[in-house]
């Protein structure tokens, strides 16, 4: 650094502390990228699971108009569990209001 700095005299003066900065927000940079990725992976499996319901409630709904089944007929054809029927129901009354 040039002699004719005037921060050079801080800088040297509190050399721990401004390194200890320039490590903080290093850290910070990398916590952040961190974060970033963590994020992109709970959306890539929120996508996922939009994609299985989706599939599932077209099966559902195939079943139904080709096969002419009940939507509990079409949900015991393609074995879906007890506890998400209801979920599937309500998944299948939001795309036909869309």
């Amino acid at each position: 650094m040039p002699d004719d700095f005037l921060i050079k005299e801080f800088i040297l003066a509190n050399r721990a502390e401004v390194k200890a900065m320039g490590l903080t927000e290093y850290n910070e940079a990398e916590a952040m990228e961190m974060f970033k990725e963590e994020g992109r992976e709970e959306g890539r499996e929120e996508g996922r699971e939009e994609g299985k319901d989706n599939t599932i409630v077209r099966n559902i709904q195939s079943l139904m108009e080709n096969l002419k089944l009940t939507i509990e007929q079409a949900m015991d054809a393609i074995s879906v569990p007890d506890n998400k029927r209801s979920y599937y129901k309500g998944l299948m009354v939001s795309a036909k209001s869309k």
